[in-house]
């Protein structure tokens, strides 16, 4: 990792973890390569209802459309 990617923290915009048994070690791991934030979306009501759980589980992290500050 060079030192600029070690000081830039990122937002990951669009990201499915409905086939994840593991979010919290994705999440994890994705946090040492600098990305910290996540929107998460389904792609029916069943993955939807999936990933707003993900929003009550890991709120520091991931943000679901249908828990989005206003």
């Amino acid at each position: 990792m060079s030192a600029l990617s070690s000081e830039l923290k990122w937002v990951d915009n669009h990201c499915h973890f409905e086939e994840s048994d593991e979010v919290a070690l994705d999440l994890q791991e994705a946090a040492i390569e600098g990305v910290e934030k996540f929107i998460v979306v389904g792609t029916d009501l069943e993955t939807s209802l999936k990933a707003k759980s993900y929003h009550k589980s890991f709120q520091k992290n991931i943000c679901h459309s249908w828990n989005s500050p206003s």
